[in-house]
């Protein structure tokens, strides 16, 4: 081999090296490049389809769960100027709705609160300017949502856990005010962004703009710049200077903080911030700024640029009435509902009587009529509602005392809820259970208490020393447990125990359903979670049975309730509004009358002859009025006696009173017997009554309450509920018959097998026994209640003259303030006693000798008899019972 061969191989081997390296690296790179295309592409199509189902998902979610119009935004800038009229009919005839509209005097609604409106084009350039630049600077640059601002805040809400960070533009506000949603959730966001966007194309920036500040709240009950500038500087918006419309701007982020009344130096300082924000972007000169920063303002207060006048009670409940229909029946917002109430030039139709709101309010203007209430410096609050029970129409409301102070403040007697006491047992307990066959007029309870709560032990003992409920629960007021009592008599005396074992067999979810669906006493609590998870609700025996309610109900709601049995067992629901016209006199709403029936004609009648006892010798004896028209009703007092209530009614009327402090307190100060309330009732009721009969001639009979078909009166024992059977008349206590109304399935038809006949030595007064000598054997009859047992001893006024088996192998009891029967109850159990004196039941010791002599008989037989009493009691067994 040549030297220069030698020379050129390992040249030719390191250019080969390199050569086969490259072409390794060119691969490697190739794959790599391949790999990242590969991943990229993989990564955009995973994106892209990420993409298309998140598009997806939202678009679906946009499209069902996102509610984007805005058709209210046409309905607030509509006739802004007009005036709403309120109407009353002239009846003619109530009953047929025959009747011709007069405008009630004084009672129009002008501009919405207390808003006037202005427009654009006459609003000083430095107003619009100074909300612009403090509230949205890039107003006329985005459509609607300020995105940058937007992430802002979502970065800052995420990071820092606050939303300190405004994000809402202009037009976003406005889409707050308009429809009062204020919730923070994400669905609320979205679709306050959806209709924002969509207002910015729907809408021109100017007229935004003249939305926004016509209906933004600016502190002291201002709504818009209008009736702000006359608030605050007492002149029209179009003189504002540049100080003072950087003052009005300055108020919008927090009314009450911003407000230069309450907070001055605060609105100074924000109304820099405005002239700062002013004179950066452009909108004012340096010597513009100059003659305003830091500068002081000359205030001008006025009472919210308008005279103030107040409406009437019935005037308030006219409008929150107004408004809860068309949102029901329009679908509007509550806050456009309530503009259009007072802007849009309505005509309101409603069912006042203003003979008898003129009534109520004369009387509760008076002073003097509470004279005998008003003795303590806190006085005491009172509400009336009246109704017409055939129709539903409401005719009048008082919602509180004396002279009224502001408009749509608080109404006691349509908004405040407030526990019923015992004026909710017809409504809960009575009615339904006549309706479902559970009792009659003469149905028998024994009235004792239902239960003496959990034993309380000696823990040194261990044995039981008191109960929870010593005293028995419910307890009676008075503080009495009589014993046997009917149906009829327990609603007259308003006997708690009785309300209470009639809902054990009505059962609280019946009694609740009844109130709830069929009477629409919409404020009773079904199940509510309060914080700290406790749970509440109305049905249970307190609630139900007693009125003791978590919250309580209106005294509209016990009202309209109360008109059902006044119209023979039909709900009707009550109506203040008939219907709204239009400005042009176009019906938009007919608040058409709703009824149905509760309960039969005929168990109505009856319950309302039990109400009639309540007024005529009941807890309602003082009511003066049913002296010459037929009065049904049943007084109310809370447990607490922070509430006192009287719901009554007549042929003609219905009407509801609630008394009570604004704040809960007790009312013991107040006479138990004759309640305020139903002083207040019987006055104006007295009252109305007399105007209807003032024209008419001493022959007219009024109205009263008719029995209708199907009704029967029938005479019955009233320990038993049954017909009067023989041994009836030997009661002790003298006579035991009583007459009531039945329905002809309801009418009692068995005879009574609570009354049984026992000897009794008639010298020592005391239940004979064998030994007692036969000339002074006498008889009585005895009731015979087995199921008193006690878990202390207890006051039953009726205990007495009970009745219970002696067997052979038990001794009589001989004490003489025991009964006879006393070693029959076992040791621990208590009958009850009327007195711890002598009782009537007793037994004759004087005669008893041996214990194994027997003692008194249960049943005398007619040929045991002496012959005068078998005489009277055939007579009896011959008496015809059923009028």
């Amino acid at each position: 081999m040549s030297e220069n061969s030698r020379a050129k191989g390992p040249k030719t081997d390191w250019g080969r090296e390199i050569l086969h390296a490259a072409c390794i690296t060119g691969k490697v790179i190739l794959k790599i490049i391949s790999y990242i295309i590969n991943l990229s592409l993989t990564v955009m199509i995973i994106g892209l389809i990420t993409g298309l189902i998140v598009g997806s998902t939202f678009a679906y979610y946009v499209n069902n769960y996102i509610d984007a119009d805005i058709e209210e935004f046409d309905l607030i800038t509509t006739g802004q100027n007009m005036t709403t009229k309120i109407f009353y009919m002239n009846w003619k005839d109530r009953e047929n709705r025959i009747g011709i509209p007069v405008e009630i005097d004084g009672q129009r609604l002008y501009g919405s609160e207390n808003r006037m409106w202005v427009s654009y084009q006459d609003m000083p350039s430095y107003l619009w300017q100074a909300f612009v630049s403090i509230e949205d600077k890039r107003f006329w640059e985005h459509n609607g949502v300020d995105f940058i601002r937007t992430a802002s805040a979502a970065i800052n809400y995420f990071y820092k856990g606050v939303d300190s960070y405004g994000a809402s533009t202009i037009s976003q506000q406005l889409i707050k005010n308009v429809t009062g949603d204020n919730d923070i959730t994400v669905q609320r966001k979205i679709q306050e962004i959806m209709r924002a966007l969509k207002l910015n194309q729907k809408k021109d920036r100017t007229e935004i703009l003249e939305m926004y500040l016509n209906l933004i709240y600016l502190s002291q009950g201002c709504y818009g710049v209008q009736a702000a500038s006359f608030t605050y500087f007492n002149k029209d918006v179009k003189e504002l200077t540049l100080i003072e419309c950087a003052s009005i701007a300055a108020i919008t982020q927090a009314p009450t903080k911003w407000d230069p009344v309450q907070n001055p130096e605060n609105n100074k300082s924000r109304r820099n911030l405005v002239l700062k924000e002013m004179f950066s972007q452009g909108y004012i000169t340096q010597d513009e700024f100059d003659s305003a920063y830091n500068k002081d303002i000359i205030l001008d207060i006025q009472n919210n640029g308008s005279v103030f006048r107040t409406n009437s009670w019935y005037t308030d409940a006219v409008i929150e009435e107004s408004i809860d229909l068309l949102i029901k029946n329009k679908g509007y917002t509550r806050e456009v509902a309530s503009r259009l109430i007072y802007t849009a030039g309505y005509q309101i139709y409603t069912a006042m009587d203003p003979a008898v709101q003129s009534t109520l309010e004369e009387y509760f203007l008076d002073p003097s009529n509470f004279a005998a209430v008003d003795t303590s410096p806190i006085q005491p609050e009172a509400s009336m509602v009246i109704m017409d029970p055939a129709t539903g129409d409401v005719l009048a409301i008082v919602g509180g005392r004396g002279e009224k102070t502001g408009n749509r403040i608080l109404n006691y007697a349509t908004q405040t809820k407030r526990s019923p006491g015992s004026s909710i047992k017809p409504l809960s307990v009575y009615a339904p259970a006549l309706e479902y066959g559970i009792i009659n007029y003469g149905s028998v309870f024994d009235d004792t208490p239902v239960n003496f709560g959990n034993p309380v032990y000696n823990i040194s003992s261990g044995t039981i020393e008191n109960y929870t409920n010593s005293h028995g629960y419910p307890r009676n007021y008075p503080d009495t447990y009589k014993g046997l009592t009917t149906v009829s008599d327990a609603v007259r005396r308003s006997v708690n125990t009785i309300s209470i074992k009639v809902l054990e067999k009505l059962t609280p979810e019946s009694s609740f359903d009844f109130l709830k669906n069929k009477l629409h006493m919409d404020s009773l609590i079904e199940y509510r979670q309060l914080p700290g998870g406790i749970g509440i609700t109305d049905m249970d025996y307190s609630a139900l049975g007693l009125g003791g309610m978590n919250y309580g109900v209106t005294v509209l709601e016990m009202t309209a309730a109360y008109a059902m049995l006044a119209n023979d067992g039909v709900y009707s629901k009550p109506r203040i509004v008939l219907k709204i016209l239009d400005s042009e006199n176009n019906v938009i709403l007919n608040n058409d009358s709703e009824s149905a029936v509760v309960m039969s004609e005929q168990n109505a009648s009856i319950m309302t002859k039990m109400l009639q006892n309540v007024v005529e010798n009941g807890t309602a004896a003082a009511i003066t009025l049913d002296s010459y028209v037929n009065v049904a009703g049943k007084t109310g007092t809370t447990t607490d006696d922070n509430d006192r209530w009287f719901m009554g009614y007549t042929p003609y009327y219905v009407g509801g009173v609630w008394f009570g402090y604004a704040m809960p307190r007790s009312l013991n100060g107040f006479s138990a017997t004759v309640s305020p309330a139903i002083t207040i009732w019987d006055d104006i009721m007295t009252i109305l009554h007399n105007k209807l009969f003032e024209n008419t001639t001493e022959e007219t009979i009024p109205k009263s309450f008719n029995l209708p078909n199907g009704i029967v009166t029938a005479t019955y024992c009233k320990d038993s509920g049954k017909l009067m059977s023989d041994a009836c008349r030997y009661d002790p206590r003298g006579n035991r018959a009583e007459t009531g109304y039945f329905t002809v399935s309801t009418v009692p038809i068995e005879k009574c097998d609570r009354h049984i006949m026992v000897r009794f030595d008639k010298i020592t007064s005391g239940v004979a026994g064998a030994d007692c000598p036969a000339e002074n054997i006498g008889y009585y009859s005895l009731i015979k209640v087995p199921d008193r047992n006690f878990p202390r001893q207890i006051i039953v006024v009726d205990a007495q003259y009970v009745y219970r088996s002696l067997p052979d192998n038990v001794e009589p009891g001989t004490a003489y303030n025991e009964p006879f029967f006393i070693n029959t109850i076992p040791f621990g159990v208590y009958a009850g006693v009327s007195s711890y004196d002598t009782q009537f039941n007793h037994f004759c010791r004087s005669h008893y000798n041996l214990p194994e002599e027997e003692t008194a008989e249960e049943i005398i037989y007619e040929d045991e008899m002496p012959d005068d009493t078998a005489k009277e009691l055939e007579e009896i067994e011959n008496t015809e019972n059923i009028e």
